[in-house]
């Protein structure tokens, strides 16, 4: 007989998949979605540290057929389907948990014969080890194992990190994120009353079990404004272990715990006693009415709450709230009443003389107000008791510091690197929490997209094995080595996992990282008896930008009698000669000569060296003289300085420009080569020369550039403003070392027609990064005499084809919020730098860009520009789709330079590693 009826409730799963709705899918979307956007999964400095993609948005036609239909394609949809999927088939029977008695659902309480429901607790955590679940009688009929606890989240996040294959960590990521989905789903189904005071209500047709609060639910969730609901954090101090988020036995402070104190359900409401007194119902003390007996109910008109003329009363029954964790915080009003706790059951009277076949508590029902009244509590909990589930998840914090790389064994490869807990800086709140009894691996990327764990260093000085507390702010230095013939991939990050004990239970620690720093140079302050600023910062950030430490610098000497007002030291450009080495220029710009007599500009210029990412620094003899022959004008210098490149080997490349004596003949450069870093002698000129002014030349490999120019207008001539450009081409190319060049296709039609008496820009300025196999990244900076010129952005263009055809704009520069005050701006890119590949082989790259305000008189006949302001540093991990704000340096001054010091896998020989 029991087998029988096994059998037809299989067959009832099988039809009905959703039979244990805490909520609908609609509602556990909402909440799922704000649980994760209230969390650490939204803060971008730990996203980029963790080398997952920043929590993006669910596509409006989302809904819960795509999540059967493998269609999510973003975090936050693998979260949400990860919600929704919870609830299917027989997992439901898993999903309540009685904390006063803790048990899991009661079979008596159905009147149907199964076994095999699971407390929520254990089926969501499996902290104390693996479930499944299943009904049947004498043999399981239906059986389903878990696969999506939170110990499984664990498991596929340390194998989104270590399996060989990008494809699969992508799958275990999006297993991953979809299980941290389903287990917030079951925190979320604790703070639905029925689930925490096991008040069956799977609606099994046929039988009439339903229930009524999700009903209201599932017919208000696309109503409600989930963003006005608020509650406090909680924080991992007092969840110091995950379950404790769902039943905390030592304080009560667990979500079930709350539900089931404060809430009745249908079949747990209030009784009244035989002398007409209100109490508490069978099955659970609290919570108690604080309306007593009739005389006290509340009475509110049915006009007042449905806003119709409609006559009667409805009469409520109250009881206060007691919130533990609010009274724990001293936070709020941590009692509160709930003036809609019941309502008097209108049918009441009626049901008096059948007592006997009716339950006494039929005395009092439910009904969508006090559903109302109840959420009102309760999802406000539910939203923050989830964050707390994926805070918590997250609450292992390292950052990795002082990495050096070395080859000094001769075979592989030393990456040395200090590791320290952050966990009371990253976790909201300061929560701190040790590391121990686990193990330190760093995985790296071959060419071949094989990625493998590299070896304990022969010469570390702590062992990868973790055996002793590694408390909040402590270090520890480890040692790694990967061997030469692994083929590694320097373009891509090296990613550090700690898998152990991470507070009291198993954590999972990861930090994603560039082995190579990202430099900035700066002038600051004043060395010796220097009539300007003279000495230069050097900072490294091994994080892109989102923090910083002085690792180093250098001082221009300056000996000058005579002294100008506007006479300065600036940095002139930074190159990257590989392996830590690092070529940089400075100068000092003289507006008096020797004399005191006013002269247009003269440059000294110091040319230093370091070999330790710029810890210590060397001068260097530099022999700028021959790139610099028959220059007649200031700006020639200043471009050569700021266009050296390196090209692999010991080889440099720089331009030599010349201003032309007749008015209106564009200038003309040419490129040098020195194959000795510049010493004396070693420049030797290209025979052809290009046509632009104030090129900007960029190596892509072999022997081919890329220029770009600046067109430049007539300002405020006469009659000729705007497009009276001196030349037409703004892009041009050498495949022969600058031997010969050709033209390639402009992306500047934000330039307007150079031909057009109606153009009024004035100054049009072509940029571009190179990004590897024939890829170019490029942009433009505009002045004009119209506010019509402007537009509030900086549209990024693409070529696949180094130069021949571009994108339209796939993207747009990042700007400070700043800008975006302005009614009009000038946004200028002052410099984007390539880093290379992300752990997901999207592009990396950092912007560094300002903006000015741009206004316009009466009449709109010309337009002022205001101070540079919006000075802002970005990074994206994702080819520009998003972008973050990073920190400038310490100290930065609007002119300082940022270097990248790795290989960023555009430039075939541009890294000159050790043999």
């Amino acid at each position: 007989m029991v087998v029988k009826v096994t059998g037809i409730i299989c067959i009832i799963f099988a039809m009905f998949p959703h039979l244990a709705n805490a909520y609908n899918w609609m509602a556990h979307m909402k909440l799922s979605t704000l649980s994760a956007e209230r969390s650490i999964l939204s803060n971008t400095e730990f996203m980029d540290g963790i080398g997952v993609d920043h929590l993006a948005a669910i596509h409006e036609e989302m809904n819960e057929g795509a999540c059967s239909d493998g269609l999510p394609s973003v975090n936050l949809e693998y979260i949400y389907c990860g919600a929704v999927l919870e609830d299917r088939y027989i997992r439901g029977i898993n999903h309540f948990y009685d904390p006063v008695n803790d048990v899991a659902l009661d079979p008596a309480r159905i009147g149907i014969p199964f076994d095999g429901a699971t407390k929520a607790p254990d089926w969501a955590l499996e902290d104390d080890g693996d479930v499944s679940t299943w009904i049947g009688g004498i043999v399981p009929v239906v059986y389903i194992p878990q696969l999506y606890s939170l110990k499984h989240a664990y498991v596929y996040y340390l194998e989104s990190s270590k399996l060989s294959t990008k494809n699969l960590r992508n799958e275990s990521e999006m297993k991953f994120y979809r299980s941290l989905g389903q287990v917030v789903h079951m925190v979320h189904d604790m703070a639905q009353p029925e689930h925490v005071r096991n008040d069956q209500h799977i609606p099994i047709p046929f039988l009439n079990f339903h229930s009524e609060f999700e009903a209201y639910a599932d017919s208000v969730a696309r109503k409600l404004d989930y963003s006005l609901y608020n509650y406090p954090q909680t924080d991992l101090n007092t969840f110091d272990i995950a379950r404790k988020i769902i039943v905390d036995r030592d304080n009560e402070l667990g979500l079930s715990q709350f539900t089931n104190a404060n809430f009745i359900s249908n079949d747990t409401n209030f009784v009244i006693t035989p002398h007409g007194e209100y109490f508490a119902g069978p099955y659970y003390s609290d919570p108690q009415p604080t309306t007593r007996n009739e005389y006290e109910v509340i009475r509110v008109p049915v006009s007042d709450l449905l806003g119709y003329s409609y006559h009667g009363e409805i009469w409520f029954v109250s009881s206060m709230v007691y919130d533990k964790y609010l009274e724990a915080l001293a936070s709020g009003n941590y009692l509160v009443e709930n003036s809609r706790a019941s309502a008097l059951n209108m049918f009441a009277k009626d049901l008096d003389g059948v007592k006997k076949i009716m339950k006494e508590r039929r005395k009092f029902g439910v009904n969508d107000f006090t559903f109302a009244s109840a959420m009102d509590f309760l999802l406000p909990r539910a939203i923050s008791y989830g964050t707390g589930m994926i805070n918590y998840f997250f609450r292992g914090h390292v950052d990795v510091m002082n990495i050096h790389l070395s080859k000094e064994l001769g075979t592989d490869v030393e990456v040395n690197l200090t590791v320290k807990n952050t966990t009371g800086r990253g976790n909201t709140g300061g929560e701190v929490f040790g590391f121990n009894n686990g193990t330190f691996t760093l995985y790296y990327d071959s060419s071949d997209g094989i990625r493998e764990a590299a070896v304990e260093g022969r010469n570390s000085p702590s062992s990868v094995n973790l055996n002793y507390p590694l408390w909040d702010q402590d270090e520890i230095d480890l040692v790694f080595e990967i061997p030469v013939g692994a083929n590694w991939d320097r373009s891509k990050p090296l990613t550090l996992v700690f898998d152990g004990i991470v507070g009291q239970e198993r954590g999972i620690v990861k930090k994603v990282f560039y082995p190579n720093p990202l430099l900035a140079f700066n002038v600051n302050g004043v060395v010796g008896d220097s009539p300007v600023p003279n000495n230069i910062d050097v900072y490294a950030s091994y994080d892109l930008g989102y923090t910083w430490s002085l690792v180093g610098g250098f001082v221009v000497v300056i000996n000058d009698p005579t002294q100008d007002p506007f006479n300065h030291v600036q940095i002139n450009t930074a190159v990257n000669l590989g392996e830590g080495n690092i070529l940089a220029s400075a100068s000092y710009v003289d507006y008096l000569d020797d004399q005191g007599n006013q002269i247009s500009e003269r440059i000294l210029s110091t040319m230093v060296r370091s070999n330790d990412y710029g810890q210590t620094w060397n001068t260097v003899p530099f022999t700028w003289q021959p790139l610099l022959e028959g220059s007649i004008n200031i700006s020639d210098v200043e471009n050569v300085h700021k266009n050296t490149l390196f090209t692999g080997e010991q080889n440099l490349t720089g331009v030599n420009l010349q201003h032309p004596l007749e008015s209106g003949q564009p200038r003309t450069y040419q490129l040098f080569h020195s194959s000795e870093l510049g010493v004396e002698g070693s420049w030797m000129g290209s025979t052809g020369l290009g046509t632009g002014g104030l090129p900007e030349v960029n190596y892509i490999g072999n022997s081919s550039f890329v220029i770009t120019s600046i067109l430049e207008g007539d300002i405020g001539g006469a009659g000729n403003e705007g497009g009276d450009f001196q030349f037409d081409s703004i892009l041009m190319r050498t495949d022969d070392g600058g031997q010969s060049f050709y033209r390639l296709t402009d992306f500047s039609t934000e330039c307007g027609s150079p031909t057009d008496p109606s153009n009024k820009v004035t100054k049009c300025k072509q940029s571009i990064e190179y990004l590897g196999d024939e890829r170019l990244i490029g942009w433009t900076y505009l002045r004009g005499e119209s506010l019509s010129d402007y537009s509030k952005s900086v549209p990024l263009h693409i070529s696949d084809n180094g130069g021949m055809s571009w994108t339209n704009a796939r993207v747009n520069a990042p700007f400070d919020n700043i800008c975006e005050g302005f009614l009009m701006w000038e946004g200028n890119v002052e410099d984007l730098i390539y880093i290379g590949k992300s752990v997901r082989d999207n592009d990396v790259m950092i912007a560094h860009t300002q903006c000015v305000e741009v206004t316009s008189t009466a009449g709109q006949q010309s337009v002022e520009w205001g101070d540079v302001t919006g000075e802002s540093l970005f990074v994206t991990h994702n080819s520009g789709k998003h972008w973050s704000k990073v920190q400038l340096p310490p100290g930065h001054n609007g002119s300082g330079v940022f270097l990248f010091t790795g290989d960023n896998g555009a430039i075939p020989g541009l890294y000159n590693p050790v043999n």
